[in-house]
């Protein structure tokens, strides 16, 4: 048990080796780390909990799991802040890389995490590998934070079994959400947008590609700003997966997109657009779009006042009972 201790100006915080059970860090402030703030480091280590600590300021990480067999870890109720270096190649706040190893059975609940936009910074970083026995980042629960102000305020890299629900996402510069290779992930009921409006111009928006049985369910995404032939909710070369119940309004280009996608759903979902900037003449983009090669999907009962655009090669979609007002 590590508890009330304030720790600054080293290279490690805490840093945990080789092979260790029931870690207990409570109410601790860790500053100004050289490199990460909670080093879990190539570790065999079950049962850890990490709450109502202060974790800031690291260059590299505020909380790291490299390799090792990692089981059963919680991070709740912590204030995680400003771990990054602008020039740095990679950063987060929190990072698993189970490329070498295993991360599982892990919860993050009820955190501030947030940092400054740096390049390839993230507040949550999960970096599975592609061993042949399954996914080594899996059964992962993030709920009940508030992540912002960097380049993507969630990436996750073969990972499965995934919860990512009820949480405040902001100022995620590039994206807000980036799923790749993963399977098996409920994201769903998060709201996303920089708390002043338009005073920033943020993408805050979702990315999924190669992955499968991904359900995208009941968010809600105001002003995004996307690059040219992107949409809000983006979903590339993924299959069995669906969009549903959330609402899109006042993005600068499509809602959502299917690339390349099969046996996809796109359902009950708002997609508004309300400026008129964006309603002049040449901003011809759809509410909601399917391209490249997407067949045997369904899109059916949204409500935009933009055209739904089926321009994919496969004409094996199927479109119904969508509702398109002035």
């Amino acid at each position: 048990t590590i508890e009330r201790v304030a720790i600054r100006n080293c290279r490690y915080g805490i840093h945990l080796a080789e092979r260790n059970r029931n870690v207990l860090i409570s109410a601790c402030h860790i500053f100004d780390s050289l490199a990460v703030g909670v080093f879990i480091d190539r570790c065999n280590l079950h049962q850890m909990i990490i709450s109502a600590c202060h974790i800031s300021y690291s260059k590299a990480a505020g909380i790291k799991s490299l390799g090792g067999d990692l089981h059963n870890l919680q991070i709740t109720g912590n204030d995680i802040e400003y771990n990054y270096t602008p020039d740095a190649e990679e950063c987060a706040d929190i990072w698993f890389d189970a490329r070498d190893g295993v991360a599982s059975e892990i919860t993050i609940a009820s955190n501030t995490i947030q940092a400054r936009i740096s390049e390839r910074g993230t507040n949550l970083r999960v970096t599975g590998g592609d061993s042949p026995q399954g996914q080594t980042a899996r059964l992962i629960t993030v709920t009940g934070n508030l992540l912002g102000s960097q380049s993507m305020n969630v990436e996750m890299y073969s990972a499965y079994r995934i919860a990512i629900t009820g949480n405040t996402l902001y100022d995620g510069k590039e994206l807000g959400v980036h799923l790749t290779h993963c399977e098996n992930v409920v994201l769903g009921s998060n709201s996303y947008g920089w708390a002043y409006g338009r005073q920033r111009e943020m993408a805050d928006r979702v990315l999924i590609e190669h992955s499968s049985t991904v359900n995208v369910n009941g968010m809600t995404f105001e002003h995004s700003r996307v690059p040219a032939g992107a949409a809000v909710v983006e979903l590339r070369d993924t299959t069995d997966s669906a969009v549903n119940n959330c609402q899109i309004v006042d993005s600068n280009g499509p809602g959502i997109k299917l690339e390349s996608c099969q046996r996809c759903r796109v359902t009950n979902n708002t997609v508004i657009d309300r400026t008129a900037s964006n309603a002049a003449p040449g901003n011809d983009y759809p509410a909601i779009e399917l391209a490249g090669a997407s067949g045997n999907n369904l899109v059916a009962q949204n409500l935009t006042n933009r055209p739904i655009r089926d321009a994919s090669s496969e004409q094996t979609n199927s479109l119904e009972a969508n509702k398109e007002v002035a």
